[in-house]
């Protein structure tokens, strides 16, 4: 099914009298990876989690079947990214995740927000574990799952900013990686509970590189000068 499953989806959009979600969704979530060998059972969720991702879309169609699946989606995807060990399973189900919020309403998504609460100290950790050229990913995520639930990312910001800002600093020219960032530190310096945060980490963080580059560029004027904040 895998081979075929994208075009099955686009067919389906485009021919939405064609209704072959019971087929797809029952024949990827209906798995007993329990009785898989140890061997091949990550392989085989990952590829499930891919496979669910790219049909996605036909939640929105039949909207009474959508429903149905929805919640098995969310569990399934959920389920992977906290139980899981691989870092590319648990980044497929992240990928998932976030596809899954694109499609859903945001009442609907309020109210499964006790299902996204598991997934945001996992997120974390895969900060950490993520190869560079897939961070974005869990970083994305926390800017969409922030949201549905403002003040439990509220709790989390003290613990992730400093991640995001080491990573701003170090690789805010790879690719679209800066551009995540700023989005997320944009839209949590919108919150309340957020804005303490940067005021303590964020402004010394750039003054750090404005003074840099204030010291690798002196002139007349300021080589002896200390570049400093202003009351």
């Amino acid at each position: 099914m895998g081979v075929f499953v994208e075009d099955i989806s686009r067919y389906m959009t485009r021919q939405p009298h064609f209704n072959a979600q019971e087929l797809l969704f029952d024949e990827l979530l209906k798995t007993n990876f329990d009785i898989v060998p140890k061997s091949l059972k990550g392989v085989l969720i990952g590829r499930s989690l891919w496979c669910t991702h790219s049909i996605c879309d036909l939640l929105r169609l039949h909207e009474d079947a959508g429903k149905q699946y929805a919640s098995k989606v969310l569990d399934f995807s959920v389920q992977a990214l906290c139980e899981v060990e691989s870092t590319s399973v648990q980044l497929i189900a992240t990928r998932t995740l976030i596809k899954y919020t694109r499609k859903k309403k945001n009442e609907e998504l309020l109210a499964n927000s006790t299902k996204f609460e598991r997934i945001l100290k996992p997120l974390m950790l895969l900060l950490d574990k993520a190869p560079l050229d897939c961070v974005y990913l869990p970083i994305e995520a926390f800017a969409t799952f922030s949201k549905i639930n403002k003040s439990t990312i509220a709790q989390m910001s003290p613990l992730v900013t400093p991640k995001l800002l080491v990573l701003f600093r170090n690789h805010h020219s790879e690719g679209a990686l800066g551009s995540e960032l700023i989005n997320l530190f944009k839209q949590w310096c919108n919150y309340d509970e957020c804005r303490q945060i940067f005021v303590n980490t964020f402004i010394p963080f750039i003054m750090q590189i404005v003074d840099a580059y204030y010291k690798s560029t002196p002139n007349a004027e300021n080589k002896h000068q200390v570049l400093s904040l202003k009351d």
